[in-house]
């Protein structure tokens, strides 16, 4: 079992994914999966929208990918929250900076915000002068899209796979 530390996760930012698991494709929920286990305690996963309380705000600046739906019922934007960015079901609503129409951007985007928020720390610890949790932090960086990207691509070619077995 991996022991997580305060040297490989983050500990200045949280990344909270709203409602969105289910409407994810093999490759999209692939990816969430992958940078789940890669960043440990960083990312909290909800999916049932009922269980969500904001009434205690966050003790570490959070980051919310939320469905359309979940984001309709947030009202204002909450303290303690850089931003919000939304898997969105209206396709007029889409701008591709925090609304997507699909997973996959969705998680890539999940994805460059951790990758920049482990960068943001490394840089703290390295002027700080713990050069040992700096490194580790940018070792985590610096293997976020590289682990997407195989993440995608095994998705990728064992849905392929399952299809070429169905059509045969």
């Amino acid at each position: 079992m991996r022991k997580e530390s305060q040297e490989d996760g983050l500990s200045e930012f949280q990344f909270v994914v709203i409602d969105i698991r289910k409407r994810l494709d093999a490759p999209a929920s692939a990816m969430l999966q992958s940078l789940n286990a890669l960043t440990g305690n960083s990312i909290s996963i909800i999916d049932d929208i009922s269980t969500v309380n904001f009434d205690e705000p966050p003790r570490k600046t959070a980051f919310l990918f939320v469905s359309s739906e979940f984001d309709a019922t947030m009202g204002s934007e909450l303290e303690h929250t850089e931003a919000v960015f939304v898997l969105e079901d209206d396709i007029g609503k889409v701008d591709y900076e925090h609304r997507f129409d699909n997973g996959d951007d969705l998680i890539y985007q999940l994805a460059d915000e951790i990758y920049r928020c482990y960068q943001q720390e490394a840089e703290q610890y390295l002027i700080s002068g713990d050069v040992k949790t700096a490194e580790i932090k940018r070792k985590v960086s610096n293997k976020i899209h590289e682990e997407l990207d195989k993440a995608y691509n095994s998705a990728l070619k064992s849905d392929s796979t399952i299809t070429k077995s169905i059509d045969a």
